[in-house]
């Protein structure tokens, strides 16, 4: 199997304007425990959000208490609501962090970004339509999640 790598998704800590003016900037990550969160999966599943260290460049996980939400439309309503913080992907986030309903909170402390690869067979074994398949979606993929990467408004440009 081969790997083609199209790009790598960031795994963003946001809230609105109004939650961090009523609570403050979290200093820390660890400052987010007792503060109000929001989580996405299923009931009964912990939340735990990664970080990592800006002067080790070790990860570290936080167990989060959060207010669970089971899709990723709902958990962008509740934080613009000023319902808590929440840790989204990228893509996820950029409408929101774009028209400002949405600030990155600790972007120092992001973790490693998670690569993004179609996984295929060798192009000697591979289908035509698996080939036309990769040379059309390859490039698309790679300038979008570029795009959407590099035009997120970073922490200190809020």
């Amino acid at each position: 199997m081969i790997a083609t790598r199209v790009g790598v998704l960031r795994r963003l800590t946001c809230a609105s304007p109004q939650l961090i003016a009523g609570h403050g900037l979290p200093r820390h990550p660890n400052d987010l425990v007792g503060l109000p969160c929001i989580g996405t999966g299923r009931p009964g599943q912990s939340t735990s959000w990664e970080f990592r260290d800006p002067g080790t460049g070790k990860s570290f996980d936080i167990r989060m208490k959060s207010r669970l939400v089971t899709s990723t439309e709902g958990a962008v309503d509740a934080a613009v609501s000023g319902t808590g913080f929440v840790r989204l992907l990228h893509y996820q986030a950029f409408d929101a962090l774009a028209d400002r309903r949405l600030q990155l909170v600790r972007e120092d402390f992001e973790p490693e970004p998670m690569p993004v690869n179609l996984v295929h067979v060798a192009r000697g074994q591979m289908p035509l339509k698996m080939r036309r398949f990769l040379d059309f979606s390859t490039p698309i993929l790679r300038q979008a999640l570029t795009k959407v990467g590099q035009g997120l408004p970073s922490a200190s440009g809020i």
